[in-house]
C-alpha cells in the first residue's frame, strides 16, 4: 500500500533504481526472498501480533450472538475492520489515511471474507434467529512496506487461533457455555488465502520484486496483489499503477505466489500447534512480555537499509586496511626526511634534510580545537644552473623565518621573498632557416653592462670631437 504524503525524494527512487540496475535490493535479499516472519500469540483466543521485518500488525478475533441477515438466514456473519495509526504512517494527511484504511479493507475482504475463507454455516446457532457474529480487528503498529500480506497473514493467525463458546440447543432455550466449563469450540476454515504483493519495475527489462518494502513500493511503476492459497487457487487479484504488464507476467507472479503461500500456510499453522502445545503445558505467554523484551517494537530490529554479506565486507576492510598501511609508509618515508628542531614551549620548526629546502615554524595556542597554526613558509627552489642563486635564497628564507619566529603576533602570515634572480630566464636560439627574428632574454646584469658600455662609447668619441 502506498502512502502518497510522506516524505519521499527522487534522490531515494533514483538509488533504488540504479541498486535493481545491478541486481541488488536495499536490504540484500532476492527478488523473490521474503523478509523475516514472527508470529506471537497472546494470552487470549484469536489476539496476535504478526511481524513481517519491520512491518507489524496487531489483531483480535471476537464474536457475539446476533440475527442473520434476510437473504442468508442459516450463516453467520463475518465483519473485518482495519485501523492505521498515526504512529504507524507518520508525515500522512487524514485524508490519504482514511484513503488507505479503506482500500486496505477492501483487499481483505475479497481476499478472505468473498473467497469463503470461513464456514460461516457452521456459525448458525437457529436458523434466522440466532448465529455468531465473528469480528476481525486489525491495527497496523508500523508500516514499512507489504501492509496488505502482513494483515492478511495476522488475520488468518488470529482466525485460526481464535475459538468460541460452545452451545447447546434445548427445546427452545439456548445455553452460551462458559469457557471454563466447557472446551471452547475453534472455528471451521476451509482454506487459509494469503495476499502477495508484488512491486514491478519498468525499465530496460522488467523487475518483479516480491515482499516489497515501503520505499521499493513507492519507487515502483506499479504493485500486483494475487490472493493465493495453498491448494495453488487464485483467491483475487488487484493491480495499482500505471505500468503495461504482459499476461506472461501474471502468470509467473502467480507461480512463485502459489509457492509462497504454501510456506506461509504452513508457518501460521506451525505456529498454532506451538501455542497449543504450551497451553496445554500450561506455559502460555502474553504480548507485554514480549514488548518488555523489546522484541515487538517497531524500531527493534536493524534498521540498516544496506545489507552487506559477510564476505563483502571481510573483502572490502582487508583493502581499507591495505590502503591504510601504505599511506602509513609513505607518510613514515616522507617524516624521515625532515628534521624537527623545539624552539620553544609553543613553536616548532620543520626543517628538510634532502630535496627542495623549506623552514616551517608552528605557533601552539591553548584552549584551541586546532592548536597548531602555520606562521610562516619559506620555501625556495633548487637551481642547478647556478648554485648561488641557490644560496642566496636559502639564507634569504631563514632570515625572514627568524624575523616571523621572534615576533609576538598570533596571526597566520605566509612569507615568501622574491628576488630578480627567482625569475625564470632563458635564451631561445632559433635555427638559421627560421623567418622569426632572433629574440634573446637578458638578465638585468646583462643590461646594466651593455649601458656601461655605451657610455664607454658615447665618452670615447666625445673626446674625439
Amino acid at each position: 500500500m502506498l502512502s502518497k504524503d510522506s516524505l519521499f525524494t527522487k534522490y531515494e527512487k533514483t538509488f533504488v533504481h540504479q541498486a535493481l540496475s545491478i541486481e541488488k535490493r536495499l536490504d540484500g535479499r532476492s527478488t523473490d526472498e521474503y523478509r523475516k516472519l514472527d508470529i506471537a500469540y497472546g494470552k487470549d483466543w484469536g489476539s496476535c501480533v504478526v511481524s513481517l521485518g519491520e512491518t507489524k500488525v496487531m489483531a483480535k478475533v471476537t464474536c457475539d450472538v446476533q440475527q442473520p441477515k434476510a437473504t442468508r438466514p442459516s450463516e453467520g456473519l463475518l465483519f473485518m475492520n482495519v485501523e492505521i495509526s498515526q504512529m504507524a504512517i507518520p508525515n500522512i494527511e487524514q485524508s490519504t489515511l482514511t484513503e488507505m484504511h479503506t482500500n486496505l479493507s477492501r483487499l481483505l475482504e475479497k481476499c478472505i471474507k468473498e473467497s469463503h475463507c470461513v464456514d460461516l454455516e457452521a456459525l448458525c446457532i437457529v436458523a434466522e434467529e440466532k448465529v455468531w457474529n465473528v469480528r476481525v480487528d486489525i491495527v497496523v503498529l508500523n508500516h514499512e512496506g507489504n501492509l496488505v500480506g502482513c494483515c492478511s497473514i495476522a488475520a488468518l493467525s488470529a482466525l485460526a487461533h481464535f475459538r468460541r463458546p460452545d452451545v447447546t440447543i434445548d427445546g427452545e432455550n439456548v445455553v452460551i457455555h462458559d469457557p471454563a466449563d466447557r472446551e471452547p469450540v475453534p472455528l471451521s476454515l476451509h482454506h487459509y488465502p494469503v495476499a502477495i504483493s508484488y512491486a514491478i519495475f519498468e525499465g530496460s527489462e522488467i523487475v518483479i520484486l516480491s515482499d516489497p518494502t515501503e520505499i521499493e513500493e513507492r519507487s515502483s511503476q506499479a504493485e500486483l496483489i494475487l490472493g493465493m492459497n495453498s491448494y495453488r487457487e487464485l483467491c483475487g487479484m488487484h493491480l495499482m499503477g500505471s505500468a503495461l504488464i504482459a499476461t506472461d507476467v501474471i502468470l509467473s507472479c502467480s507461480r512463485k505466489a502459489a509457492e509462497q503461500a504454501l510456506t506461509l500456510v504452513t508457518a501460521i499453522k506451525k505456529a498454532v500447534d506451538e501455542d497449543k502445545k504450551q497451553r496445554d503445558e500450561k506455559n502460555v505467554s502474553c504480548l507485554v512480555q514480549r514488548i518488555r523484551l523489546d522484541q515487538e517494537l517497531p524500531g527493534s530490529q536493524s534498521r540498516s537499509m544496506l545489507s552487506l554479506k559477510r564476505e563483502e565486507v571481510k573483502e572490502r576492510v582487508s583493502e581499507i586496511i591495505k590502503e591504510v598501511q601504505a599511506a602509513k609508509k609513505t607518510h613514515s618515508s616522507k617524516d624521515d626526511d625532515d628534521d624537527v628542531v623545539i624552539l620553544s614551549d609553543d613553536e616548532i620548526e620543520v626543517v628538510r634534510k634532502s630535496g627542495p629546502r623549506s623552514a616551517e615554524s608552528f605557533s601552539k595556542k591553548k584552549h584551541e580545537q586546532n592548536p597548531w597554526k602555520s606562521i610562516s613558509n619559506a620555501d625556495s627552489k633548487k637551481d642547478s644552473d647556478d648554485a648561488k642563486s641557490d644560496a642566496t635564497k636559502n639564507e634569504s628564507s631563514e632570515k625572514m623565518v627568524e624575523d616571523v619566529i621572534s615576533s609576538d603576533e598570533d596571526d597566520v602570515a605566509l612569507v615568501r621573498e622574491f628576488t630578480s634572480e627567482d625569475r625564470i630566464i632563458g635564451m631561445i636560439e632559433l635555427s638559421g632557416d627560421s623567418e622569426e627574428e632572433e629574440i634573446v632574454t637578458m638578465r638585468s646584469k646583462d643590461l646594466e653592462a651593455i649601458g656601461d658600455e655605451g657610455k664607454g662609447k658615447v665618452k670615447q668619441e666625445e673626446d674625439k670631437v
